[in-house]
């Protein structure tokens, strides 16, 4: 049995379904995994890892942590490909906004980060969503934009 309520099912995992919707009852952490699990099927030969940073619990976790070199605010998901010019990306997961459900606030030290990866030549943003998700990383493995996308700040 998962522990996850709606992890996602195989269909929802098929690298090519473009429907993919979320319940209120989602969090972030499922869609981390909903994501992750899709890009690994989708790109087998492309490395993803997730920031420890949502990991750590209380004072004492998060001091060693942070000694061990773990950065606040470090963005959730990085992409190990160079592409588009860039040395890699860098994706910042928040929730989308739905019934009953607020968009996901991004932190002035998450912004801080961003804005410095950017400036080093890393891809770096702010998904709010699975299919805004989805379509930044297919735009990134240099795959068409969506139209339904084109307009999107982050491309």
């Amino acid at each position: 049995m998962t522990r996850w309520k709606n992890y996602p099912s195989n269909a929802d995992l098929d690298p090519n379904n473009q429907t993919l919707t979320r319940s209120k009852s989602q969090t972030e952490r499922q869609e981390q995994t909903h994501i992750i699990s899709w890009f690994k099927l989708k790109y087998p030969d492309t490395m993803i890892v997730a920031s420890a940073n949502g990991y750590i619990r209380g004072a004492k976790q998060a001091k060693f942590a942070v000694i061990e070199g773990v950065v606040p605010g470090m963005p959730d998901l990085q992409i190990i490909k160079p592409s588009r010019n860039y040395y890699g990306a860098f994706i910042e997961l928040k929730r989308a906004a739905g019934i009953g459900v607020k968009k996901g606030v991004v932190s002035k030290k998450q912004l801080a980060i961003i804005d410095s990866l950017k400036k080093n030549d890393y891809y770096a943003t702010v998904s709010y969503g699975l299919v805004e998700a989805k379509s930044m990383i297919e735009w990134y493995m240099d795959e068409a934009i969506p139209d339904e996308h084109k307009h999107n700040k982050f491309f």
